[in-house]
């Protein structure tokens, strides 16, 4: 249960981050190949492998759907201290939140493109639709909390020391 009082902006950032997530599930996918693409294919050659993730038209997108929500949790982490804040522009918080939250989520997924296996289980996940195993979302979501340096703790995420 969230401890929070009615009017926090976390709620409102957690919204947000909600209803655009089956947005960003795409847009991590597609950055995903982009990423792959520059790192394992940087002259474009098309050959089978490249071929098959392409012209992918059913991308499983809720593969990434825990990477996402571990992302979200580790951005209010970092940005949640927000409760005070406020808007002298005309937007809402729910506008400015979107905003946000999505350029630092596409400037996460550019960041963990440097993670060796990263794009590999996206692609593996989301593209090839290896079978669904814990074993490729727990390698994720590993690399994940590595690169932003969290652990799980019982009472949720920390910062490691």
């Amino acid at each position: 249960m969230d401890k929070l009082f009615p009017t926090d902006k976390n709620y409102i950032l957690k919204e947000v981050q909600a209803d655009i997530k089956e947005k960003l599930l795409e847009v991590a996918s597609s950055k995903a190949f982009e990423n792959f693409q520059l790192r394992e294919n940087p002259m474009g050659l098309i050959d089978g492998f490249i071929s098959d993730l392409s012209g992918s038209t059913d991308i499983r997108y809720s593969f990434f759907s825990d990477g996402y929500d571990l992302l979200t949790h580790i951005y209010r982490l970092y940005y949640g201290q927000i409760q005070l804040e406020f808007l002298w522009d005309g937007r809402s918080h729910y506008e400015y939140y979107e905003l946000e939250w999505t350029k630092k989520f596409i400037e996460w997924q550019d960041a963990l493109a440097s993670e060796k296996d990263y794009c590999r289980l996206i692609l593996k996940g989301a593209f090839l639709k290896d079978s669904p195993s814990n074993f490729l979302s727990e390698s994720l979501e590993r690399i994940i909390l590595k690169h932003f340096q969290v652990k799980r703790t019982k009472k949720g995420l920390a910062l490691a020391a």
